[in-house]
């Protein structure tokens, strides 16, 4: 019977085939792909929200001609730093502010605000797993 230093339950390791596992490269590819997934859903919720936010905008605007409700759009630029989505009124930018907040000669018609506060409210539902 040959000698054996390592042994479980009376069997030689020496024995027995062995699989190496390099931990830290296993890890790092598992890491990488949770954060491919966890981009990507970031992505379609932002992508969401802001599509979310045109539409409310545009849809409790004041509506005189219907320029500046229908003026409301979502930009999007892809730089190296991140994604950066913006919600303007890109046919009558300089009402957004007389409107929302009013003049010494009108009072405000507060629409984007709340619009804004649904939004935030509805994303963070959806970031917390509340689709």
């Amino acid at each position: 019977k040959k000698s054996c230093a390592r042994s479980i339950r009376g069997e030689c390791m020496a024995d027995r085939p062995t699989i190496t596992i390099d931990l830290k490269k296993e890890l790092g590819r598992v890491l990488k792909e949770v954060e491919a997934e966890a981009t990507a859903d970031l992505n379609t919720i932002l992508e969401e929200a802001g599509n979310t936010l045109v539409a409310e905008l545009q849809k409790k605007s004041p509506v005189d001609t219907g320029v500046y409700a229908s003026g409301w759009v979502m930009t999007k630029q892809i730089s190296a730093w991140g994604t950066t989505r913006t919600v303007k009124n890109e046919t009558k930018p300089s009402l957004t502010h007389i409107l929302e907040y009013g003049t010494r000669f009108s009072s405000p018609i507060q629409h984007i605000r709340p619009a804004i506060e649904n939004m935030v409210a509805l994303t963070e539902q959806k970031l917390k797993g509340g689709r």
